[in-house]
């Protein structure tokens, strides 16, 4: 009897340097996989840098296509895995991706990390209905980070199984070091933290407007790790609350310098309504033992226990979302427990 050859998996990653989680648990995944009897090879995927202009992206899709279709006829693969968030900017380099390698390759599997699937089955939006219909089409199967995704995706295509999964998660164990005394984090001062890109579906201006209700209530520095398209904003937010000396924004960090701002931290806040699945950031600060205040959706709805891990919160909610906060700095032995 002869042995059966191993499945032979082509997987679409980012280009190194790109921040965000998927080249956090990209490489988890692949280990996984392999560990498996898998045969797994990658190919670059997505945006370049983090800073393309229009035309260099136009150009740079093309030629990924291009050259992920070469690969495919080079080397017969079982499946083709694609991590990808359900965005326009997605479906504009998805579709064409499928359309033109589809028919070199057995199975083709969608990840998607975060997914508009509230507008799939909601009125509206015919072309982004029609777009997303051709994407999943072309594909095997859909996977999702979230029930409540999963719920939207069997409503709006059926013929097409959609499962839930977890994103890998292996704690870094960075070395601890103490937070740089450039940050300016007051000793003795509750330190909340939150981490992800500043852009306001994340809840960064909501968390902006909610510090001068905590304030009047109880001491702490809040510390943004990240950057994004609203940091300005987020800057004109804070200047003109007039809280500029107790925030401090220190800009998209890894490694020991993350590590550091989680160790700092006595509360993590990621007050969201991005269509994500389960952020890794919650993961992060879960393995640093930090409570949560968050809002119940998708993943954390599925995996969070209320005033176990974290505090639930409405989305837009600066009042309510001080308040949550308020009552974990107030109270130690809740903050503790969690």
């Amino acid at each position: 009897m002869h042995a059966q050859p191993p499945m032979k998996i082509l997987m679409l990653v980012p280009f190194p340097g790109i921040q965000g989680p998927l080249n956090k648990h990209t490489g988890h995944l692949v280990e996984a996989l392999r560990s498996l009897g898998c045969d797994v090879i990658t190919e670059p995927w997505g945006r370049h840098s983090d800073h393309e202009a229009p035309w260099d992206k136009i150009g740079g899709r093309a030629r990924d296509i291009a050259r992920i279709w070469r690969r495919l006829r080079r080397e017969r693969c079982d499946l083709l895995l694609i991590k990808t968030a359900h965005t326009w900017a997605g479906l504009l380099r998805d579709v064409p991706l499928l359309v033109a390698t589809r028919w070199l390759v057995r199975h083709a599997v969608i990840q998607f990390h975060g997914s508009a699937s509230n507008w799939l089955v909601a009125p509206g939006r015919p072309l982004f209905k029609l777009c997303t219909a051709l994407q999943v089409r072309l594909c095997d199967a859909v996977l999702v980070l979230s029930r409540e995704e999963q719920r939207d995706w069997h409503r709006f295509y059926p013929a097409r199984p959609c499962w839930v999964v977890s994103n890998p998660f292996v704690p870094a164990r960075a070395s601890w070091a103490p937070a740089p005394e450039d940050w300016h984090l007051p000793p003795g001062t509750p330190v909340v933290l939150y981490v992800g890109r500043l852009i306001a579906p994340k809840g960064i201006i909501d968390l902006i407007r909610a510090m001068p209700r905590i304030l009047e209530f109880t001491p702490c520095h809040l510390l943004v790790a990240g950057s994004g398209p609203d940091e300005l904003r987020v800057r004109r937010e804070i200047e003109a609350a007039g809280i500029e000396r107790h925030i401090t924004l220190v800009g998209y960090i890894t490694g020991k310098q993350l590590a550091a701002a989680y160790r700092a931290a006595s509360v993590f806040v990621l007050p969201t309504y991005w269509p994500e699945g389960f952020p890794v950031v919650i993961n992060e600060a879960m393995d640093a033992g930090l409570p949560i205040v968050t809002t119940h959706t998708r993943g954390a709805a599925d995996r969070l226990v209320p005033g176990t891990h974290a505090l639930f919160v409405p989305a837009r909610d600066p009042v309510a979302l001080a308040d949550a906060i308020i009552q974990l700095l107030t109270d130690p032995q809740l903050r503790d427990t969690m």
